[in-house]
């Protein structure tokens, strides 16, 4: 309450108390006077002053609620003296008022003014306005006046994905002028990412021009608060709030069925305000799954991985885009926290095969097209190859809801009779605006006739097991170890310019989740592939020797078994650890009853799926193998979740299995240990296949100090997923070691895949991506040179994707300078880099008789001063020697100080040749920084205009007007291109790793 004084010093006061209500109060308006009917006199007559003056301030935004003062207190004193007395407010359209008596009359009685703001009237330019109330006696003389105050406020709400652009209404960004006359103004702001512009002005208000710089927004999903002050003349004038609310961004892309990769950063937010809050995650289609607690609380500065991926069960089978919104709500506020908007798009695959003149036996479909729009949906199917037909008219059009499945097949009379692998893309097109809605792509793969005329070759490392059965295969020859494969040698001892394609005989054994890609077909002189259904299997091998236009065919027999042993079940809801667990009916209830009765050779352990089971415990499996850990039934994979420090499962004896689990560790309070760990016993035959591995030091560990002469032995690594690993997603070595199909990222500390020995070794079919502050993706090294050990070569590293989290994405060489250790006969293919902000050198050389071909190295967004490939020597290890770096595409659509295709140091013996470059905003370009001794470097070709198909969507497939057509030379080592068609299709090869 302040105390007022009446002008003059008459030593009489008054109280007045300021109360805004924040109502339209059903009153009397402005220039109405309002009579007030005398209270009873007294004989003493008060001594009141000419005028009495009080004041009092509102704020709101734009369109209110606006808040400010308490009611005015007018004192019986002027009933006294003035009788009758009323109150007017003729400049203030917006401004209420409604006077309300104290109590009842007496000499103490005052009345109350009660003001308020009609937001329907009340201005809508942002900042002060002004008014001034009269209170008048019954002869219309001013006896009191209130200066009205209101501060009108901005809120602008913006919004759009990460990066931009951002949109909204700025309708309250308008600015009252307080002069007619044009007034100097200035902005200030407390976010960068905020842009203010004013014109001069003359007029009463002017409407500020106002935008998010999205180059410096923030990047998390999430509402983002700023604010803004206008400044007339170095005074505050205005402020605005703004609002923006970023939207997470998550896309996916495959084949029907799935699997379903994402191609955009992990999506996580972070709790910016001050306290400490509850949420839930929901999502509007079921689809789209997290993999981080439904609901929990999110801590002041806590950031909250949202783990976002596909269901490949419950993904739509139609072909197209699908969109679903994910939802971080605080439960406190029951507010969106954050808004992450997914896109899935379903691409159809048909896989066909047979000989010349067909007929073609193809896997796929029928696939289908669906109208999800509001209204009719007009199509147009076409294809860019003559041999595809399909079965449904090429034009027409669905209603709204309607679905249309199809089937396309081979036409005999017009499909190709070279053979090998054809590509096709089939479109499902909106003809009004030509835009794609659905594709389907279409390999056919033509046989070799004397495909049937295989000789006996030994190349797998054992043929007789139990299902999942993992099996190493090795077509290369070496005079000690002693191995005798039956296979064809390269005479140049250069394995590299062989072309070697497996078909393991296993056509039901589906994609690879993260390539899309067969299991059942892969290339390199080193593969793997696990047979999980019992049964004989025929692998066939074809090897091309294209210097000598020869091809090797070759052929052996697997045969696959079941487990004989005691199958035992684990049930968290109705099992009991009393029961002897031999049927589901009588099944135990705790990993722990089941993981220490359970080792025992032939034993099968299976957990529900749908079940969660905890233990504190460590479990070593001493049993000889054959034994297997998996699950059972339907639904998602049960969760093994540990509160130990030391592990889940240790395995210390040969030929066991562990699938189809989750297993989670104690997070970020401890992640001391990992699954999986292998200390210094040497166990063969390892499978590891379809597991889910979250909250350890790392997702798979073993240690590496076996004897560098005798490590071990056939492990495969498949389908495993790591996130929120401390220090890798896998560190593993050995020989004849297999990983297949990995998704790994985010170790926190180091490498997302480090093996520290590879002799014979398969890397293929894996997303590694985001390793810790400096590392790689993948970190591939070896053991000290000598006579005796078993070092790192022999290895074909093909169809990943890898995005780096350091300088270097992937690292081919020692582990540092001081070691000497030598890594050779390395093949690289097919693999896809993906744009990381610090990575400044995509794939690093310290190696021999390395083969780098068909590889898409994409730049954008990386480090301003890039190298796609580099090759050189690191310390104590020999010259890096016979390097073939063949027929890749480099890309960099962004701005950069430096790009260099290819750079050299210490190397000799290097081709350079058959590459596509395209740096059209780089400062300095080139195809090849440095030198060496016997360089070859032509033909190569680095162009601003390389004519890609669809670079904005990652395309870089060539157009029919590129200069890179026809412009390459023949090199024996490359016989496909990065889609496994073959190459030469034209009068020359295309230049880059796509043949047109």
């Amino acid at each position: 309450m302040s105390q007022l004084r009446y002008p003059g010093g008459h030593g009489v006061r008054l109280m007045f108390a300021c109360l805004f209500v924040i109502m339209v109060v059903s009153g009397c308006g402005a220039g109405e006077a309002v009579p007030v009917v005398a209270a009873e006199t007294s004989d003493a007559t008060p001594v009141v002053p000419d005028v009495v003056e009080a004041q009092f301030a509102a704020s709101g935004p734009v369109g209110g609620p606006f808040e400010g003062s308490e009611p005015i207190r007018i004192p019986d004193v002027f009933a006294h003296v003035f009788g009758t007395y009323s109150v007017v407010a003729p400049d203030a359209p917006w401004l209420r008022w409604e006077l309300e008596s104290d109590a009842a009359p007496n000499d103490t009685s005052d009345a109350l003014l009660v003001l308020s703001v009609d937001p329907a009237e009340a201005p809508s330019a942002v900042g002060p306005h002004g008014a001034a109330v009269s209170v008048r006696d019954a002869a219309g003389a001013e006896r009191a006046r209130i200066d009205v105050s209101l501060e009108v406020q901005g809120d602008v709400r913006l919004s759009g994905p990460a990066g931009g652009p951002f949109s909204g209404a700025v309708d309250h960004a308008r600015v009252a002028n307080p002069s007619p006359q044009p007034d100097l103004y200035t902005f200030a702001t407390d976010k960068p990412w905020v842009v203010a512009r004013a014109p001069d002005v003359t007029g009463p208000d002017f409407q500020l021009d106002l935008s998010i710089d999205a180059a410096m927004a923030p990047q998390k999903p999430g509402k983002h608060d700023a604010g803004i002050t206008v400044l007339a003349d170095g005074a505050p004038h205005a402020t605005i709030r703004v609002e923006l609310d970023v939207f997470g961004a998550f896309h996916a892309a495959g084949p029907v069925g799935g699997p379903f990769p994402a191609s955009v950063d992990p999506v996580s937010v972070e709790n910016r305000s001050p306290a400490a809050f509850n949420y839930r995650i929901g999502s509007t289609e079921p689809w789209i799954v997290s993999s981080a607690p439904a609901s929990g609380v999110l801590g002041v500065a806590e950031e909250l991985p949202l783990g976002l991926s596909v269901d490949a069960e419950l993904a739509p089978r139609s072909l197209g885009t699908h969109e679903a919104t994910v939802t971080v709500v605080d439960l406190d506020t029951a507010e969106n926290f954050a808004t992450v908007r997914a896109v899935l798009q379903v691409d159809g695959e048909y896989d066909t095969s047979g000989p010349a003149g067909g007929p073609f036996v193809g896997t796929g479909g029928p696939y289908q097209i669906e109208n999800t729009r509001s209204g009719a949906y007009d199509y147009a199917i076409a294809c860019d190859q003559s041999w595809v037909t399909w079965d449904v008219p090429t034009t027409g059009t669905l209603d709204a809801g309607a679905a249309m499945d199809f089937v396309v097949s081979i036409d005999p009379s017009t499909a190709p009779t070279v053979p090998g692998a054809h590509a096709a893309v089939l479109t499902i097109m909106d003809p009004g605006d030509q835009a794609v809605r659905a594709l389907l792509r279409v390999t056919l793969r033509i046989e070799n006739e004397e495909s049937s005329d295989a000789a006996a070759m030994t190349t797998a490392n054992r043929t007789t097991g139990a299902a999942p059965f993992a099996v190493f295969f090795d077509a290369v020859d070496r005079t000690s170890p002693a191995w005798q494969s039956g296979v064809v040698q390269p005479a140049d001892g250069k394995f590299g310019s062989l072309h070697y394609e497996w078909d393991f005989g296993d056509a039901g054994a589906g994609t690879w989740r993260t390539s899309g890609k067969s299991r059942n077909l892969d290339t390199g002189f080193t593969a793997a592939h696990v047979f999980e259904k019992p049964g004989t299997y025929t692998v066939s091998l074809k090897v091309t020797d294209p210097e000598a236009n020869t091809e090797h065919h070759y052929a052996q027999s697997i045969t696959v078994t079941a487990l004989s042993g005691s199958t035992y079940y684990v049930d968290a809801t109705n099992g009991d650890d009393a029961n002897d667990g031999l049927t589901e009916d009588k099944a135990w209830r705790t990993a722990d009853r089941a993981l220490a009765s359970g080792n025992e050779t032939n034993a099968t352990i299976l957990f529900k799926r749908g079940e969660t089971f905890s233990t504190n415990r460590k479990f070593v499996i001493t049993a000889a193998g054959p034994g297997l850990i998996g699950a059972y039934g339907t639904g998602a994979k049960p969760i093994i979740t540990a509160s130990n420090t030391t592990g889940v499962i240790e395995i210390k004896a040969s030929d066991w299995r562990v699938t189809h689990l989750d297993i989670r560790g104690p997070g970020s309070s401890d992640k001391s240990k990992a699954v999986g760990l292998h200390y210094n016993t040497r166990v063969d035959n390892t499978l590891m296949w379809q597991l889910d591995i979250r909250g350890f030091r790392s997702g798979i560990e073993w240690s590496n100090t076996f004897h560098e002469s005798n490590p071990p032995s056939g492990t495969v690594l498949g389908e495993i997923v790591t996130r929120e690993t401390l220090v890798h997603g896998m560190f593993v070595g050995g020989q004849k070691i297999a990983v297949l199909g990995c998704d790994m990222q985010g170790p926190m500390q180091q490498h997302v895949l480090r093996m520290f020995q590879g002799y014979k070794a398969v890397i293929g079919h894996s997303a590694l991506r985001d390793s810790g502050s400096a590392q790689h993706a993948l970190k591939l090294h070896g053991v000290e040179h000598s006579s005796s050990n078993l070092e790192t070569q022999f290895v074909t590293i093909m169809d990943n994707r890898f995005r780096g989290g350091g300088a270097w994405a992937v690292a081919i060489g020692p582990q540092n300078g001081q070691r000497d250790e030598r890594l050779r006969h390395i093949v690289i293919e097919r693999n896809r880099s993906e744009p990381a902000s610090r990575v400044q050198v995509d794939l690093l050389i310290w190696a021999s008789d390395v083969t780098v071909r068909n590889n898409v190295f994409v730049a954008t967004g990386s480090r301003t001063y890039y190298t796609a490939v580099f090759v050189s020597k690191r310390g104590a290890e020999p010259l890096a020697r016979r390097v073939d770096v063949l027929h890749n595409t480099m890309i960099r659509q962004d701005a950069a100080a430096e790009f260099f295709m290819a750079r050299l140091g210490a190397c000799s013996d290097v081709n350079v040749r058959n590459n596509l470059g395209s740096a059209p905003l780089a400062s300095t370009k080139k195809v090849i920084h440095g030198t060496c001794d016997n360089l070859v470097s032509s033909p190569n070709l680095l162009t601003d205009t390389p004519a890609f198909q669809d670079p904005g969507k990652g395309d870089f497939r060539l157009a029919a007007t590129s200069d890179a057509l026809d412009k390459a030379v023949v090199v024996p080592q490359v016989v496909q291109d990065y889609s496994g068609g073959k190459r030469a299709s034209g009068t020359a090869p295309d230049l880059g790793a796509f043949e047109r």
